[in-house]
């Protein structure tokens, strides 16, 4: 994930036991002792990556998971990941399942140095789109991280309601929320994001997207989730739809073609830049297609990673498209 430029969450998953002071129905004694381990381990190991954000419980649920155990329980899980890394994100569920965020009281968390908290939403489960009680934690002060949500039921699976997902989006955006869309695989439910069923070796290209990983990827490029101003937004460049940039292969490992569409083939530049933000590449373009064999430059060639091509056309418009190295 660091190497493409990507954040990863280490999730401590509970099922079944909605008290996340027991770690095993079967075992309540044991309290948070494997918690503990596991965080002191794992904060260890990942302390210096800097893109490692620690989720200590997700989804506690009824009747045991009220803010009070959950509070009690983050007290204890907190000071363990501190004490290896400082700074880290730590995420901390919620009660119902992570969608009560309106029972959080902060000044219950010792340490609140970088901790959040977190909402979850499957928006058919919630066809109103009350937005209110997560309105009223962020009116309180409570910071807020959406660390799954999905268009479908709580199961994941049923009709996708991509309308009332875009109302969540949007209301997401417009309150600065970062989210995380469930489920990047090619399980066979709706929101899955890939279906690789017709398929011997699985590609990440768009033609193997679901209806649900299309929604998914053009909110997370159109625009992207940089949280710019209201200005900034309105007098940005008009950014295309990413789907008619095409570049495959899409993961590449020798070279990749980068094809132009029609009305950016003359008088656009392509930039290449690194998932640090740092521009490796630059080619003023001519005819619809260019093949690039991942060298800088310099003709040095690159490491295996996240890059993102951009298109600057001569009217004005601008085009994204994000695209991964292979291990050499």
């Amino acid at each position: 994930a660091k190497a493409c430029g990507m954040y990863a969450i280490v999730d401590w998953h509970m099922l079944q036991v909605g008290d996340p002071n027991f770690y095993d129905i079967n075992n309540p004694k044991d309290a948070v002792g494997h918690s503990k381990a596991f965080f002191d381990y794992m904060s260890k190991k990942h302390a210096a990556d800097g893109n490692v954000l620690y989720e200590i419980c997700n989804e506690p649920s009824d009747p045991d998971g009220t803010w009070g155990n959950i509070a009690a329980y983050a007290n204890q899980i907190i000071p363990v990941i501190r004490k290896n890394d400082p700074d880290g994100l730590i995420l901390v569920g919620t009660p119902q399942w992570s969608y009560s965020i309106g029972d959080v009281n902060t000044a219950d968390i010792t340490n609140m140095h970088n901790v959040m908290f977190t909402f979850h939403v499957y928006v058919t489960d919630h066809p109103d789109g009350d937005t209110s009680t997560l309105s009223d934690a962020i009116s309180n002060g409570v910071p807020v991280f959406v660390s799954e949500w999905g268009c479908q039921n709580s199961d994941g699976d049923g009709a996708n309601d991509h309308t009332l997902g875009q109302e969540w989006v949007d209301f997401w955006r417009n309150n600065k929320i970062s989210w995380i869309n469930w489920n990047f695989s090619p399980d066979p439910l709706s929101g899955a994001a890939w279906d690789f069923s017709q398929m011997q070796n699985p590609v990440f290209i768009d033609a193997n997207l679901k209806e649900s990983g299309t929604f998914v990827k053009d909110w997370i490029l159109n625009p992207a989730d940089n949280f710019p101003s209201t200005t900034a937004i309105k007098n940005r460049p008009a950014i295309s739809n990413a789907k008619t940039f095409e570049c495959s292969p899409n993961p590449f490992f020798g070279s990749i073609s980068i094809k132009f569409p029609v009305g950016m083939r003359s008088n656009s530049v392509l930039t290449i830049v690194n998932a640090a933000g740092s521009e490796i590449f630059r080619k003023t373009i001519t005819g619809n297609q260019f093949d690039w064999n991942g060298c800088d430059a310099s003709g040095h060639a690159l490491p295996s990673g996240l890059y993102l091509a951009t298109l600057t056309g001569g009217n004005g418009n601008i085009m994204n498209q994000k695209i991964i190295k292979g291990g050499n």
